[in-house]
Order: structure tokens, then C-alpha cells, then sequence
């Protein structure tokens, strides 16, 4: 059994991926998702894993610390991210940072996840908030959503009128459509890479899988996922 330890981000790639991956790799596969942050901590805390599979900039620091063999990492995936709304409803204008600005001061209500949990997006659409001078502005309309939450979901459930995650996790909501990505100047493409844990007693068995990932023959999964392959080196 490989126990992997991955980012939500890539839910639906890897659990499509997942009976193929078992049979490349030789090894039952034990999937669980979290955000990047959260993943890196499990592992901090001791919790046994064979494979990580978070942010590029989280796995460095976890290879830094002794946590993950550095020889081992590669880059497997990369999202950016997108907005949702729900199903049959408008679209708004994101096209130009100075449209995604007002876009966000025109909604009702916003959904994305809460950057204390330690997630890409989250932070970095806070980020953008402060960036646009509207982070005060749009506080009090924010829905907060907690680690491993679909935002795409608030939104389904009319609970929320726009929706902020990767693409590639709003995509599979039922219910929502997705408006586009952000503009390519508040954009932030986020590179997911893999790494062996240390002390994996299946580090070979992981090995394959990493290699396995960058097969050009599982990169029209990533692709209908919301992902951009990164294929293995020659």
C-alpha cells in the first residue's frame, strides 16, 4: 500500500488516474487530499506517507528539512487559478485586472478558501485583494471556506454568487459554470511537484509512480482536469 499525501488541487487527475497508476507501480494506492499546507504539517507531525505531492515551493521546504528526498522531486502539474458562477448565471467581466477589480466590487457575496489554512489560492487571492486596494471593501462579503471545501459548492447552493479556486477544482462542482481564469497580471500558476517521503519503505514502488505521472498518455486527463502536464524528462 502507497499512502500519498497530495493537494486537493489535483483530486480529480489522480482519482481518474488511479487504477492505472496502481497496476504501473505494482502497489494499492491510499489517497488523501488536502491543501499544500496542510499536507506539508501531516507530514511535520509524523504522519507516515510514501508520497507528497504539494506545491513546488512547499516540497522544497520539506526536502530542506530532511522530510523528503530532494533527489526524488519533480514537477508533475500546474493550475491556475478561476471563477465560478452558478449554472445560467451571468458571466462577469475578468478579462483586465481593472474588470476582475470591479467584478469583485460588484459581488454579492465571494467564496474562496481561507488562507489561514495554508492553501495557494487562498492566500494568494488575499493577496490580490490588498493588491487592488479592496481587501476592506470585500471583507465583509467573503465566505471563508475551510481546508479540503469546494468553494464551487457555496456557489451551487446559492449561498455565494462567485467562486475564487483553481480551475481545477471548480470545474467538477455540479450546478456552477466557469467564468475563466484571472487575467494573466493577477494570475499565479502554481507548479505541484512530487516527492518521496525519507524513510519510505516503498520508495521504489513511488519511484515508478513518479515517473508514471509524467506519461504523455495521462496528459488528456490532466488536461480535461483543469491541469497542465508537465511531461518526465527524457
Amino acid at each position: 500500500m502507497l499512502n500519498i499525501l497530495a493537494t486537493q488541487a489535483v483530486t480529480e487527475a489522480l482519482n481518474a488516474l488511479a487504477p492505472q497508476l496502481e497496476e504501473m507501480a505494482g502497489e494499492p494506492l491510499c489517497l488523501s487530499y488536502g491543501t499544500s499546507g496542510g499536507q506539508a504539517a501531516r507530514l511535520r507531525a509524523g504522519e507516515p506517507a510514501d508520497l507528497i505531492m504539494v506545491a513546488e515551493g512547499t516540497l522544497k521546504g520539506l526536502a530542506q528539512s530532511g522530510l523528503v528526498d530532494p533527489s526524488s522531486c519533480r514537477p508533475t502539474a500546474r493550475a491556475g487559478l478561476g471563477i465560478s458562477v452558478r449554472e445560467g448565471a451571468p458571466h462577469p467581466d475578468i478579462a483586465s485586472p481593472e474588470a476582475f477589480r470591479q467584478a469583485m466590487l460588484d459581488a454579492a457575496s465571494i467564496a474562496y478558501p481561507d488562507p489561514a489554512d495554508g492553501g495557494a489560492s487562498g492566500i494568494h487571492f488575499a493577496a490580490i485583494l490588498d493588491r487592488l486596494g479592496i481587501a476592506e471593501m470585500v471583507r465583509p462579503r467573503s465566505i471563508l471556506v475551510k481546508a479540503g471545501g469546494e468553494c464551487g459548492h457555496e456557489v451551487a447552493e446559492g449561498k455565494a454568487e462567485l467562486a475564487v479556486q483553481m480551475i481545477s477544482e471548480l470545474l467538477p462542482v455540479a450546478g456552477t459554470e466557469l467564468v475563466g481564469p484571472f487575467p494573466a497580471a493577477l494570475q499565479n500558476i502554481i507548479t505541484f511537484s512530487s516527492g518521496i517521503v525519507t524513510g519510505s519503505r516503498n520508495a521504489e514502488a513511488v519511484r515508478r509512480l513518479i515517473a508514471a505521472l509524467g506519461a504523455s498518455r495521462f496528459h488528456d486527463t490532466f488536461v480535461r482536469t483543469g491541469l497542465e502536464p508537465i511531461s518526465a524528462p527524457a
